[in-house]
């Protein structure tokens, strides 16, 4: 029967027309008379080892293949091992209700994570020699000697909280530091008088996150760097009731929040650093029962660093 079709096909007005199409090289001749096409036998031969040939080139790809898909499928896993069991802490946490507010004191809460700050902040600071700096926070003056340190010719120390300008963390020893009170939605200050910006703002004072923002990039001078902290969305926080740090105006529910609020704002995102339940704090727990929270919640997020700059292009944008 495929002799027979073959035969149909080589005698049809199709394969007349595309004899000339075929290249002579190929060595294939139509034989009129035996109705037939005739190739060299040698033609046969190469051209089965050349499948041959290819078939086991495509046999060794299609194994290469199914080795690197293997390997990234082997990696994605071992992944998935390590972060699954943070994310899975939170949820059953969030799920349970059992939350940091209602395992430690709000003293220790608050303690817990000034610390988280204070260890991670100070790391990034860059040099700022001659340059002004601005610090807001509950409890203002807790880097205005690390800035002096770092070369900054002034420095301003905002304070946000209830308490008094007495209350900051401010040294006399701090030459050219000047203390302010202030909400951090209406700065007193002029437009783009600071180069460098760090705002602490986990605390339940921070308000309107991507308000803030936009206050913070107000009095930023074009090329100025933002360092500000804020609650981790991830984090085991209390998301209702009274008895919660996290203010009720905190809306962001993950790392794009942060991205798409510094673009409304005018900056632009240069690096996310994260604080986690680890051994950079551990030494906050210290009962009995707050050792049991530090093994319930170790390696769940923290805080959230970021890390922002604003553009000097001529529109203003970044």
């Amino acid at each position: 029967m495929v002799h027979c079709k073959l035969l149909e096909l080589f005698a049809s007005p199709v394969f007349s027309n595309m004899v000339g199409i075929i290249p002579a090289e190929a060595g294939i001749v139509w034989n009129q008379d035996a109705m037939c096409v005739c190739w060299p036998r040698v033609t046969v031969l190469t051209t089965m080892a050349k499948k041959k040939r290819i078939e086991e080139v495509l046999r060794r790809g299609m194994a290469s293949v199914g080795y690197v898909v293997e390997k990234a499928i082997g990696k994605a896993q071992e992944a998935r091992k390590t972060v699954v069991p943070s994310t899975g802490a939170v949820r059953k946490h969030a799920a349970t209700g059992d939350v940091l507010e209602v395992r430690l004191a709000m003293p220790k809460v608050k303690d817990l994570l000034q610390t988280s700050v204070e260890r991670l902040v100070p790391t990034v600071f860059p040099a700022l020699s001659g340059r002004r700096a601005l610090e807001i926070g509950e409890g203002a003056g807790r880097y205005a000697p690390s800035l002096k340190d770092h070369g900054a010719q002034l420095v301003v120390a905002t304070e946000i909280g209830a308490g008094g300008i007495e209350n900051t963390h401010a040294t006399e020893s701090v030459n050219r530091l000047y203390l302010v009170r202030a909400a951090i939605h209406r700065l007193p200050f002029a437009d783009s008088v600071f180069d460098f910006v760090v705002a602490n703002l986990v605390t339940p004072y921070q308000g309107n996150f991507l308000q803030a923002l936009k206050e913070l990039s107000r009095v930023m001078a074009p090329g100025g760097t933002l360092l500000v902290t804020d609650f981790h969305p991830f984090g085991a926080y209390a998301r209702r009731g009274t008895a919660r740090i996290r203010p009720t105006e905190s809306s962001f529910r993950g790392m794009a929040d942060y991205y798409k609020a510094a673009r409304l704002a005018g900056l632009r995102v240069a690096d996310l650093r994260e604080g986690f339940i680890d051994e950079t704090v551990r030494a906050v727990f210290q009962t009995q029962e707050e050792k049991e929270t530090y093994r319930d919640f170790r390696d769940t997020p923290l805080i959230l660093c970021l890390i922002a700059r604003k553009g000097v292009s001529e529109g203003g944008g970044v």
